[in-house]
């Protein structure tokens, strides 16, 4: 039977195969919405019971294919069709159900052959795609209203895990699954896994779902990089939720920190062990530590789905030092730590004994001290760790004992579905640095594709081709990007000036008032509540709102400068009557107008916008931490200077007025001169 080149080509061939009775173009099918695929072949002549659902596609491009893969995978789900199929002039297929898969019109199915019982492998990620919605529509079927969906990727995840286990026992038939079946299943794999924890059981329906839709198909002969789409499963839409590390970036973690075979491999904040899958995938021996068991049901699906040397303990890692080292010392430490996370501990190495850690800080040096010397620690941290203040110090003391080996950073340009957050990507070895190391560095700013951009900086580093920077010349901060610019700037600034100082030397440095307790009327009390939107000339977030004085945390007058802390752009304002500026404002406190003029000029030239915009971090939302910026470097003037500047500023300023204010006069005289020609319109030569 040849190759169909168009969609009535494809229909007529479907014909010859099943005949006239049984095909139909664009059929309305019924589900629970209705579904238009281009073709049905039916198995009975009533055009009741639908057999094949066929749409046709060019396979131009791969969005028209996945459209047109997911329009047909939900005309299938929805109608309970054995098969469905892509057709194009390559004649190209994905089927559901059971059997093989099909590549030719000769081999399609017979409308009356019985299923297979011999399984084939999942050809395809979008096969197992294609299987999962079908899964997932099933078991909606029979999840309880009140259930809520979040938990339904979950439920899918274990109900394979129970299917897997289902098969390699007894493998009973999907109608003979009862729920004293499932007990039985979850009782063997608590058995076998001292970390396992069971909660509650699944219903039985759930596994009878599975096993009939995944009937035809074997997990175990199945491929594993098919399989890995299982690690993107998750309840927050399906894909990539707050307790998964992403596929991809498991990977790239990884490929930097490079395991070989037999190496023992750490993961302090295991989730659904994604990383040490992958890190047992290069024949190192992973062990897992994980505070919610609840995680580790799905965790311990995947490793027997992938059969890899992992395992894993509950348990806070910060209270597992001891139980810990009865593994060894550990060649490697892996960890996607979560962001944001305090510690009131004085136990973790490498601390001093500070108490009220964040959790970069702690994972980085309770990491470090269950490592062999020799052995490397690699770690994702929120951007501004690299370079915040508050953790100059812990970032100094790594550098005085530890080997910095590669950062990349990523700039405006989220990794993470679940934040916003600016991520790098940090390694560092157990030995002290030699005085010629090299750190390699990467800083990716505004990728499209952020894990493309990640997998190709991990193989820059990885063939030592990336930019590098002398360990020796890093000080406190690890933002490297940050550090060759202020060096750059801070050239600059001694060019032009005698003397160089930070910026809270010359001004106190605080924040705003938060917006509580906003009022819409102006009385003799009142300070009006200015905020970035007022300074940028944009329209105000809050209106004319104003805050009673007795309300307000700071008020600034002349003697101020305002800095927004918000936005792509560096906004200055040096109020001319005392206000209550808004939180996302800086306030600048210096001991006179004319000092605040100065350095208010400062700031808003070339060199104070650069030290500012290099100091924003944030993806969609670019923010200036308070901390960086009272780090700021400033030129540092004598009274003298400063008046003489004040003064030759202000006379700047008039000049730029008055030639406004010309400006205005001349457009207005053009204007007046363009609307109005009536005087070359009127008089002339009387004799004429």
């Amino acid at each position: 039977m040849n190759e169909a080149g168009s969609l009535e080509e494809a229909v007529s061939l479907l014909e010859d195969k099943y005949s006239e009775e049984h095909v139909v173009v664009e059929p309305n099918l019924k589900s629970e919405q209705a579904v238009y695929p281009d073709i049905a072949v039916f198995r009975d002549s009533e055009h009741t019971k639908p057999f094949l659902l066929v749409e046709w596609s060019s396979l131009r491009t791969s969005h028209r294919a996945e459209q047109d893969l997911s329009e047909i995978s939900e005309a299938v789900a929805g109608t309970g069709a054995p098969y469905g199929a892509l057709l194009s002039p390559r004649v190209q297929f994905i089927f559901s159900g059971t059997g093989p898969e099909y590549h030719s019109y000769a081999h399609f199915p017979e409308i009356d052959e019985e299923d297979p019982s011999e399984r084939r492998q999942v050809q395809s990620r979008a096969e197992l795609d294609f299987l999962i919605d079908r899964c997932l529509d099933a078991q909606a079927e029979v999840r309880p209203s009140h259930v809520r969906n979040g938990q339904a990727a979950d439920e899918l995840l274990e109900s394979l895990h129970l299917l897997l286990e289902l098969r390699n026992t007894n493998g009973i038939g999907p109608q003979e699954i009862e729920q004293s079946t499932i007990s039985s299943l979850y009782t063997q794999i608590d058995d076998r896994y001292q970390w396992y924890q069971r909660g509650e059981e699944l219903d039985h329906q759930f596994l009878i779902a599975a096993a009939g839709i995944f009937h035809g198909f074997s997990l175990d002969e199945t491929e594993d990089k098919i399989l890995e789409s299982l690690f993107e499963i998750s309840d927050d839409d399906r894909r990539g939720g707050e307790y998964a590390t992403p596929l991809e970036v498991a990977k790239q973690m990884v490929r930097l920190a490079g395991p070989k075979s037999g190496d023992l491999v750490l993961d302090p904040a295991a989730g659904r062990g994604t990383i040490l899958s992958q890190a047992a995938g290069e024949g190192a021996n992973g062990v897992g530590v994980e505070i919610n068991p609840a995680v580790l049901r799905i965790a311990t699906f995947y490793v027997d789905l992938f059969k890899r040397d992992v395992e894993f303990t509950v348990g806070d890692f910060f209270e597992m030092k001891e139980d810990l080292m009865s593994y060894g010392e550990f060649d490697q430490v892996i960890v996607d730590p979560p962001f944001g996370m305090r510690l009131d501990t004085e136990e973790v190495p490498y601390t001093d004994e500070r108490k009220n850690l964040q959790s970069e800080e702690a994972f980085i040096a309770q990491g470090l001290s269950l490592l062999k010397k020799g052995g490397r620690l690699t770690i994702s941290v929120p951007s501004g760790f690299l370079h915040n203040a508050r953790k100059g110090w812990f970032r100094k003391k790594i550098l005085e004992e530890f080997q910095l080996d590669s950062v990349i950073q990523i700039v405006n340009g989220p990794i993470y579905r679940y934040t916003s957050i600016d991520t790098a990507f940090v390694t560092i070895t157990k030995q002290s640095p030699a005085s010629d190391h090299k750190v390699q560095y990467a800083v990716l700013e505004s990728p499209e594709d952020p894990q493309n951009a990640l997998s190709k900086a991990v193989s820059e580093v990885e063939a030592q081709s990336a930019d590098s920077i002398l360990q020796a010349n890093l000080e406190d901060s690890w933002n490297i990007r940050l550090v060759t610019n202020q060096r750059s700037i801070q050239t600059a600034l001694e060019e032009q000036f005698s003397q160089i100082v930070d910026l809270h030397d010359v001004a106190e440095v605080s924040t705003g008032n938060p917006p509580n307790n906003l009022v819409e009327e102006e009385d003799k009390n009142t300070l009006t509540y200015l905020s970035i939107s007022d300074i940028g000339k944009r329209k105000s977030r809050h209106g004319d709102r104003y805050i009673s004085r007795d309300e307000a945390r700071i008020i600034a007058d002349d003697s101020c400068v305002l800095l927004a802390t918000l936005g792509e752009h560096t906004y200055t304002h040096i109020p001319s009557e005392p206000l209550a500026p808004a939180q996302d404002l800086a306030v600048l406190r210096f001991e006179s107008p004319e000092e605040a003029l100065v350095y208010e000029t400062f700031l808003s030239s070339e060199l104070g916008k650069e030290q500012v915009d290099a100091l924003k971090s944030g993806s969609r939302i670019p923010r200036v931490n308070i901390g960086d910026l009272r780090e700021l470097k400033v030129p540092l003037f004598s009274e003298e200077e400063r008046r003489e500047r004040a003064e030759a500023i202000r006379e700047h300023q008039e000049k730029v007025r008055e030639l406004e204010a010309k400006q205005t006069q001349l457009q207005e005289e053009r204007k007046s001169l363009v609307e109005d020609p009536s005087e070359f319109l009127t008089g002339g030569d009387d004799d004429e």
